[in-house]
């Protein structure tokens, strides 16, 4: 930051390494029933956090109130979508759990002594 002798900024540089994927370019002008379709697409495994966050964003927009009732079944729907990408993980880890070519099977649980049994291997 860059501030003058009255205390004012005058500039100021941020850098971000978060990826730009460019979802915001592609809402320009849809309509609003469009953009939480648009952004759920950012991610396969969580497009629910992606669409309630693109229709929140609509809602702050037109500065639009929801009940209680539906800020409850958006929590219900975004737990039911943590189990999912939870399970959804382990699956997709599975493979790293087990050695190809051996016996050698890692449970994530007790890994300790299988962890040994692999190093020996390696060392």
């Amino acid at each position: 930051l860059k501030v003058n002798d009255a205390g004012i900024i005058e500039t100021g540089n941020w850098c971000s390494i978060t990826p730009v994927r460019g979802v915001e370019k592609l809402a320009i002008g849809k309509t609003p029933e469009q953009v939480p379709k648009i952004a759920s697409r950012v991610c396969g495994i969580c497009p629910v956090a992606h669409n309630l966050a693109g229709t929140e964003a609509m809602e702050a927009s037109i500065k639009c109130e929801i009940p209680k009732d539906a800020k409850m079944l958006r929590h219900i729907v975004q737990l039911g979508n943590r189990c999912h990408s939870i399970a959804l993980h382990n699956i997709l880890l599975l493979p790293d759990y087990y050695i190809p070519g051996t016996e050698t099977k890692i449970n994530p649980f007790t890994a300790e002594e299988p962890v040994r049994t692999v190093a020996k291997r390696i060392q």
